[in-house]
């Protein structure tokens, strides 16, 4: 049979009503070979299943590559899904907090090395895989939203997002799609994120909806080393819990041979009843069309009676050890934080129109497309990023900002890539034009005022255009500023246009330097 498409939630995402996790194609149930994953992947397409999940985290992006190897030839039969957010060293063991990062910077340069690997142009659905408990998730998904501006995105999604994000998220940028864990014995989305979904019209991604095999009746055979880690990670799928699950499983079995079906048909099909989109994982090309069958199977009211019983009888914890994931909110924006530096107004340049920089927990400020990249941080040095032109006068972005003016002190120039054609993000910062810092007084041949201008990079020149007058530095060029040499670079080698924007610095009472 031919996988049906629906339309997951109200933002005009139309995909399979079944998708397809990528998942256990990168090594994470025991290693797959290449001929072995893109069979598997043909043989979902070959199904009409379109939806593919994969993130940057899985295989440290050889899940997205092999992704890529398809959608190079079928990239009209496909709706791309991938995640960032999750980061991992080497050894694959959590980077930094929590493992997660949600700024705003990382997610930008993520998104650009998402798209190389998939090789495609824009990413159908883009998720957060975790919210991240540092930063609050309006600047994670203020930063999603403007990828959606860009182009590079043409919607957003959450992953085991608690309520309260979703709502703050939603009211930033309109959410598609909420990924969560949900199966039969793995229910705790029911108690109000299905609900809150369904009221705000984002559609449900269920990712493990057979709970990783345990439900298809397809657990690995302990064998291997896969299975003891696999255990750790998860639980339920543990030796001292397999007994007590393989009973329930048993439950599956039966109403499969009853309907005259496979148990991870029914366990889909069940899913497929609460309205959601479940995404079931697979390494073969035969499982992944078993699960496209389960849309062809009709529960009767006494089977699923049955079924909605079993997640009283399941044993073990859904996570343990370092997978276990987050239960926290994150914080709120925090325009009033004593002791942090504020970033307020520094005057007007040649047009009249104010300059500012801005700390990142201040938001929702009017902002023109007059540099061709604006309405989101790009690039800042000392972790500040920066919003640069704003359409408004200094009083007006004073209240807005709500900081005084006073006690100013010009601190930094910060180059920020953006290509005139493309809005191009960031490279990775080994690639990125030197960034360099000004502490008052003018730099030997070049005359700086409370002025933003254009930067561009061509051919390996820089060019700056400086009230009127144009100074071309050629690569390698120095720039001297208080006695130390800062050299321009543009290791791209191709064109891009920067904004010059200069950063005003204070504490509460203290002007920082």
């Amino acid at each position: 049979m031919t996988v049906h498409q629906i339309e997951l939630g109200n933002q005009g995402l139309v995909a399979s009503a079944i998708g397809f996790g990528c998942m256990p194609l990168s090594g994470l149930y025991g290693q797959v070979g290449r001929a072995q994953a893109l069979e598997a992947l043909e043989g979902a397409l070959d199904a009409g299943i379109t939806l593919l999940d994969t993130a940057d985290v899985y295989g440290f992006g050889h899940n997205e590559t092999l992704v890529g190897t398809v959608a190079r030839r079928r990239r009209d039969d496909l709706v791309i899904a991938t995640k960032a957010g999750f980061v991992r060293d080497a050894e694959g063991k959590p980077l930094g907090p929590n493992g997660i990062d949600g700024r705003p910077e990382h997610l930008y340069l993520a998104c650009d090395a998402s798209l190389r690997r998939l090789g495609i142009d824009t990413i159908d659905l883009y998720q957060l895989h975790r919210v991240d408990p540092r930063v609050p998730i309006e600047e994670s998904v203020g930063a999603l939203g403007e990828l959606v501006r860009l182009g590079k995105v043409r919607h957003i999604g959450l992953s085991e997002a608690q309520p309260e994000d979703i709502r703050r998220a939603h009211r930033e940028h309109p959410v598609s799609t909420v990924q969560n864990e949900y199966s039969l014995v793995e229910r705790g989305i029911e108690s109000e994120v299905l609900r809150l979904c369904r009221e705000l019209g984002i559609g449900v991604l269920a990712y493990a909806p057979l709970c990783r095999g345990l439900l298809a009746g397809t657990l690995p055979s302990g064998q291997d080393g896969a299975d003891t880690r696999n255990g750790h990670r998860f639980p339920r799928l543990a030796s001292e819990n397999r007994e007590a699950n393989s009973a329930l499983v048993a439950t599956v079995a039966d109403i499969a041979e009853e309907i005259g079906c496979s148990a991870g048909q029914v366990a889909l099909a069940w899913l497929l009843r609460q309205g959601v989109a479940p995404i079931p994982g697979t390494k073969r090309r035969a499982y992944a069309l078993d699960n496209a069958g389960a849309l062809a199977v009709a529960l009767e009211p006494t089977h699923v009676a049955r079924l909605d019983r079993l997640v009283d009888s399941v044993s073990g914890a859904r996570y343990g050890g370092d997978a276990a994931t987050s239960t926290w909110v994150s914080p709120q924006p925090d325009r009033t934080s004593v002791g942090r530096p504020r970033v307020v107004v520094t005057g007007h340049n040649a047009e009249g129109r104010s300059v500012i920089a801005r700390d990142s927990r201040v938001r929702r400020l009017p902002v023109p497309d007059t540099l061709g990249y604006a309405s989101q941080p790009i690039w800042a040095t000392q972790s500040l990023p920066v919003l640069p032109l704003v359409d408004a006068q200094p009083e007006q972005l004073t209240d807005n900002l709500g900081v005084e003016t006073g006690g100013v002190r010009f601190v930094q120039v910060v180059v920020m890539p953006s290509s005139p054609e493309s809005h191009d993000m960031p490279t990775p910062a080994d690639r990125l034009p030197t960034t360099i810092e000004l502490v008052g007084g003018d730099v030997p041949g070049l005359h700086f005022t409370h002025s933003v201008d254009l930067v561009t990079v061509l051919e390996g020149k820089v060019v700056l255009s400086l009230e009127g007058e144009e100074v071309a530095l050629d690569q390698g060029d120095a720039i001297v500023q208080n006695g130390t040499t800062h050299a321009w670079r543009n290791d791209t080698n191709r064109p891009a246009r920067l904004a010059v924007v200069r950063l005003a610095t204070e504490h509460r009472g203290t002007t920082q330097h």
